[in-house]
């Protein structure tokens, strides 16, 4: 699983403080990272996200999908041809996949 990590103090407790973000490019890097480490062929990988901040991913994989609503990450997916999943078409009629 690839998230942001907290740091804990030496009780234990969460200090609010961050070892290594995984939002915006900092998704992209572990991707990366992940896909080197691992021999993951990101051409073949499907990502699936529902915010902006996860472009860095999303146009790192051979297959991105859009979950959610979020308009600005919607408009970027009919420019790009990507899958949607679980969204409401423009006309309003739900939808469980589409094409854009």
């Amino acid at each position: 699983m690839l998230c942001t990590r907290p740091v804990a103090g030496t009780d234990g407790v969460l200090t609010g403080a961050i070892e290594a973000s995984v939002i915006g490019e900092g998704k992209g890097t572990a991707v990366r990272a992940l896909a080197a480490r691992e021999g993951i062929a990101l051409p073949l990988s499907f990502g699936y996200a529902d915010h902006t901040s996860d472009l860095p991913m999303l146009t790192l994989v051979g297959h991105p999908v859009v979950v959610g609503t979020e308009p600005a990450l919607l408009a970027h997916a009919d420019r790009h041809g990507w899958m949607r999943f679980g969204t409401v078409e423009p006309a309003g009629a739900p939808v469980a996949w589409s094409a854009a």
